[in-house]
């Protein structure tokens, strides 16, 4: 009896950790499933723990059933602390902000409940080592009734389940751009005034300035919609962003089109929703998303403009430094700029602080003003960031005590004594200032306590300050309309085109329907399509406010475009003599992965930052069966210990033909077999292999040259051998 009600009692704790961070998060969310849902599917999870013990034996069951579950219970606290960050759980920003910096910051900000979890699991692990001699095992028919109902229930309450969301959200965040539109398809939208298709390769376009060119200064603050300002709630919480509202918004409002920074960054600046997919298409990769779309930054440029990107936050992230220098900038001065020059963040703090972010612009622009050039400046600021960073420089909010209360109110005082700085100088004599942002604030549950329902308005400022401003032909837009806008705020004279954006400046051409990542603007109201599109065939003529299969495949066109105008895909060609991998004797030098007449080594990517080709590692490029190179991926050497060698062989594209694998090792560490590849990773000593993906066998391996480097050649005899490409010429 003692035996049996200490087995129910570790059920119990099993299931109750299972079931409460899921019960707790659904508290805060809008999701299709319910606790009841929940909570049967923490019941069949249980069930198979316990019938798995039963079948397994003892001593082997404990052996791999503690870290399983382990790994389930901190997926689920995960997901917790994403709704309580971001209010929406698993969903693909999840990996493309999955880096060690946001761990940092994540335990930085949220070590509570991080170490809740830590005792969760420790508690599991105590219950299962004291109980473990005492846990009854059912017999063997009781334990096989127990799986199968186990799996019944997980099967039909699998929505209940965070891991489903994870793995929904991996499968997108992991699938290649495959898609291809019809030619009809792209005439029926670019018909329905909503998208333009007939863009114009950023190379041809051409740009002229006004006989006086202004200047343009662009502001993104972090986080900061318009119901931010004049609240009843929070009396005088941004009275200098309210002021600015009042005398200065040059429309009501523009609509969100983005979810996160980057996209706040490459939408506002390229007039589209970007496409964000991983492989060839992912900015960090170096896969060329978008590339030659034209963008603001690239219209400014051929108007002879010199533009300078500053943030507080580094500039490898997601590809952010390499998507800004593709498209017109100049100079990015991110945070390894600013540790350069002595700067860095302060105690407690992220980033360079806006206090000094905010004096470094106006020393950037004193420096331009005094050049002969137009210039752009566009700055980023993390203070209202989540949970928010108040400054030693602010006073306090004295109307709560909230974080992101104090956040914002030191924003406001710093976003204030900075136009008043501008102003002084004398810069909006010749100068464009424009004050939106990158992104409202995330619907979690703190924002939900402190704004309400206001979490859902996602209406952003669009603040212009200037000489001579024409009046807008509407009230209203969307953060895609900000690049076509803004160029006719500065009187360019350009023939870009965007996919989405309008200009706020001209009559309105296009449908009274705003799309969005999640929900659109059908005639000012917000509409939420729902429902899952079951025949894509449907579609014959566009109706607004759009259905679930117009939507679907709206975004379809979108991201074809965005992909047309990707970077051409690299080629191995054959019939050079230059294709081939270099790793110097003395580690800490680059790598070299020469192929298609360009080095391929520095766009590879890890967990979406760019890496330093110089790091020790493992860079795997995927080339197909016709010599392309589609994807680009670097594992740090400390990544590949133990289970994860074999973890990365499985996760990587099985259609690949086959991969270049060049290894940099830092020559520390043990030796490391990748499973299924008949090649060894050894620690002290580089190599470079190009294999076949399907047997596993080197096609070709390198070899030391002279110097003592590792050299990988893939001459024309092999590289004909090994790929579908005919041999021309004699």
């Amino acid at each position: 009896m003692v035996r049996l009600i200490l087995t129910l009692l570790a059920g119990a704790v099993l299931w109750t950790l299972l079931w409460l961070p899921v019960r707790d998060g659904l508290q805060d969310i809008e999701a299709a499933f319910s606790a009841l849902d929940a909570a049967l599917a923490a019941l069949g999870i249980t069930l198979l723990a316990w019938a798995g013990f039963s079948l397994g034996g003892r001593a082997w069951s404990l052996f791999w059933l503690i870290p399983l579950l382990v790994l389930l219970i901190v997926i689920r606290f995960t997901w917790y602390g994403l709704i309580q960050f971001t209010g929406m759980g698993f969903t693909v920003e999840f990996f493309i902000h999955l880096e060690w910096e946001s761990i940092r910051i994540a335990w930085q900000e949220y070590g509570r409940l991080a170490r809740r979890a830590i005792i969760a699991v420790g508690l599991l692990v105590l219950v299962a080592a004291a109980l473990g001699r005492y846990i009854r095992a059912l017999p063997s028919r009781l334990a096989w009734a127990g799986l199968i109902a186990g799996l019944v229930l997980v099967v039909l309450f699998r929505e209940g389940m965070p891991e489903r969301q994870l793995y929904q959200a991996w499968g997108k965040w992991s699938g290649a751009a495959t898609v291809e539109v019809d030619p009809e398809v792209l005439q029926r939208w670019q018909d329905s005034g909503l998208v333009e298709t007939a863009i114009r390769d950023k190379r041809r376009v051409s740009a002229t300035p006004p006989d006086k060119p202004r200047n343009l200064i662009v502001l993104y603050l972090e986080s900061v919609g318009v119901n931010l300002a004049d609240r009843e709630d929070w009396p005088d919480l941004m009275p200098r962003f309210t002021e600015l509202l009042a005398d200065h918004a040059w429309v009501d409002h523009v609509q969100t089109s983005s979810y996160i920074t980057i996209e706040g960054l490459t939408n506002t600046l390229c007039g589209t929703l970007f496409p964000y997919l991983r492989g060839s298409d992912s900015l960090a990769g170096g896969g060329g998303l978008a590339e030659r779309l034209p963008c603001m930054g690239d219209v400014l440029s051929k108007a002879g403009y010199h533009q300078v990107y500053l943030g507080g936050a580094g500039m490898s992230f997601a590809g952010k430094g390499r998507f800004l220098a593709a498209h017109g900038f100049d100079e990015l001065k991110g945070m390894e700029y600013w540790r350069e020059q002595g700067l860095r963040a302060r105690a407690g703090k992220w980033g360079l602080s806006d206090t000094e972010l905010f004096e470094q612009s106006l020393e950037e622009m004193e420096r331009l003003r005094e050049g002969d050039d137009p210039f752009n400046i566009t700055l980023l600021n993390i203070g209202s960031h989540l949970p928010g960073y108040f400054y030693r420089e602010c006073e306090a909010y004295p109307h709560g005590e909230a974080k992101f209360l104090q956040a914002l109110h030191c924003t406001d005082q710093l976003l204030g004594q900075w136009v008043d700085a501008v102003r002084e100088s004398g810069a909006l004599e010749d100068t464009v200032v424009v004050i939106t942002a990158d992104h409202h604030v995330f619907p979690n549950p703190d924002m939900r306590e402190l704004f309400g329902d206001d979490v859902e308005d996602r209406r952003l400022p669009f603040i212009v300050l200037g000489p001579d401003l024409p009046r807008p032909a509407v009230n209203s837009g969307a953060g895609y309309d900000t690049a076509p806008t803004v160029l006719d705020l500065l009187e360019i004279e350009h023939d870009a085109s965007f996919i989405l954006g309008r200009s706020l400046v001209e009559d309105p051409v296009r449908p009274d329907y705003l799309v969005k990542r999640y929900r659109d603007v059908h005639e000012g109201r917000v509409v939420n399509p729902s429902g899952r599109c079951d025949d894509p065939e449907s579609v014959d003529e566009i109706e607004f406010p759009l259905g679930a299969c117009e939507r679907q495949e709206l975004f379809a066109v979108l991201e074809e475009i965005s992909r047309s105008f990707s970077a051409e895909i690299p080629v191995l060609d054959c019939s050079r003599e230059d294709n081939r991998v270099r790793i110097a004797a003395e580690p800490g030098e680059p790598v070299s992965i020469y192929l298609g007449g360009a080095e391929q080594a520095s766009r590879h990517a890890w967990r979406s930052r760019e890496i330093d080709p110089a790091e020790p590692g493992l860079f795997l490029t995927e080339i197909d069966h016709s010599g392309e190179i589609h994807l680009r991926r670097f594992v740090p050497e400390g990544e590949l210990s133990g289970d994860k060698a074999g973890e990365l062989v499985d996760d990587l594209p099985a259609e690949a033909y086959k991969w270049l694998v060049a290894w940099n090792p830092e020559q520390t560490g043990q030796s490391i077999e990748l499973p299924g590849w008949q090649i060894r990773l050894e620690a002290d000593e580089p190599a470079a292999w190009l294999i076949d993906s399907e047997s596993g066998r080197p096609v070709v391996v390198s070899e030391s040259d002279e110097s003592g480097s590792r050299v990988l050649w893939i001459g024309p005899e092999d590289c004909y051998r090994a790929f579908d490409q005919q041999r021309s010429g004699p």
